[in-house]
């Protein structure tokens, strides 16, 4: 068995079910892993392994330096391996690494990821930091073609020029501070402080559900990480990424148009009010067609680019939907409906529906 702290990244879950391994989830004390119930476990079960994210993902906490070590010796004195993933080291502040560790603990496994500091998510790189007694067994269990040539040298490239990495997490820190502080005048947006590159944001009271809020940034091409399916989050949340200065206010702009948006809505009949869109009196981040964004080209949409640079969904050219025959069904099939919290599958079924026999 194997224990696993909640939340974290959700892909070692995964994993150990594929393995067959009887998981044994530790529940969290609000949204902080709870290092002491880990304690507990490891002290009164046979265990296997435990696996902690430091910083963990996706809260972006850093964990108690000193705990952690209580653990790692415990788990040694019993045989416990303990999996330490520090893929987001690089990118956090406030944080002591445990790597020198690994000289005297023979049970340690630092995981590191070349993905997240150095941009270049296309390349799967990494590495592991372990007790040299350890590097055999490891060797015999991994695949013989771990990385390609690509690879490798992206890797080594990217560890010899430090100064970039100097550079870019001081930008980072930067502008996070910016977007922290401008999520947080959003109404009903409320950003979780975190000590890495991104942050939660718990949006129980915007009235949006983490899918649908999801659903509507992709019309600006924008990609959130919604946290619905994330154990041990038993609020709405989602993270974003800090990206450049121009990014980040494009994602701003998005986020008060959606509420604003979806403020000129009539509470118990979604179907668009304005009808301005095909008149080109404004773009369509203003449009009020309940699939907005559909994201599909079948219809006439398509992404425009806004005179910022930013994209747009723009169904400038979809008529469908104020077509008398589609418009009664659509009356019929989706009054009553809440605009913000039904999921995006939902709809877009619906829309699916209605497409099979009143095409464009």
């Amino acid at each position: 068995s194997i224990v696993i702290p909640t939340p974290t990244f959700s892909e070692y879950e995964i994993a150990a079910k594929a393995l067959g391994l009887e998981i044994i989830f530790i529940e969290p004390i609000g949204i902080k892993l709870n290092l002491e119930k880990i304690l507990e476990v490891i002290k009164n079960k046979e265990i296997s392994g435990i696996i902690l994210c430091n910083p963990n993902n996706p809260t972006g906490e850093v964990l108690d330096y000193e705990k952690i070590i209580e653990i790692i010796e415990i788990a040694e004195k019993r045989g416990i391996f303990v999996i330490v993933d520090e893929a987001y080291y690089e990118l956090s502040e406030n944080i002591k690494t445990l790597a020198p560790l690994t000289i005297d603990f023979k049970n340690l496994f630092i995981l590191r990821s070349l993905t997240k500091a150095f941009g270049f998510p296309g390349l799967r790189v990494g590495y592991a930091l372990c007790h040299s007694s350890l590097t055999e067994k490891f060797n015999q269990t991994a695949i013989s073609w771990r990385i390609g040539v690509l690879e490798e040298l992206a890797a080594i490239s990217a560890l010899e020029d430090l100064d970039f990495l100097k550079w870019s997490k001081k930008e980072i820190f930067n502008e996070k501070e910016k977007l922290f502080n401008n999520i947080k005048l959003i109404e009903g947006f409320s950003p979780i402080p975190s000590n890495t590159n991104f942050f939660m944001i718990n949006i129980s009271k915007s009235g949006f559900s983490p899918k649908n809020l999801k659903w509507r940034l992709l019309s600006y091409a924008i990609l959130i990480r919604e946290l619905s399916s994330v154990r041990g989050l038993n609020e709405p949340y989602i993270r974003i990424a800090i990206r450049k200065k121009e990014e980040n206010s494009i994602l701003i702009r998005a986020l008060k148009n959606i509420i604003y948006s979806m403020k000129k809505l009539y509470p118990n009949n979604p179907i668009c009010i304005e009808k301005k869109c095909h008149l080109k009196v404004e773009d369509c981040s203003f449009c009020f067609c309940y699939f907005y964004p559909c994201l599909d080209n079948y219809t006439g949409g398509k992404f425009i680019e806004r005179e910022d640079g930013s994209l747009v969904w723009s169904c400038i050219d979809c008529i469908w939907v104020h077509r008398k025959d589609v418009a009664n069904i659509l009356i019929k099939k989706l009054s009553g409906i809440n605009a913000k919290k039904i999921e995006p599958e939902e709809i877009l079924k619906i829309r699916k529906d209605i497409l099979k026999v009143m095409p464009p």
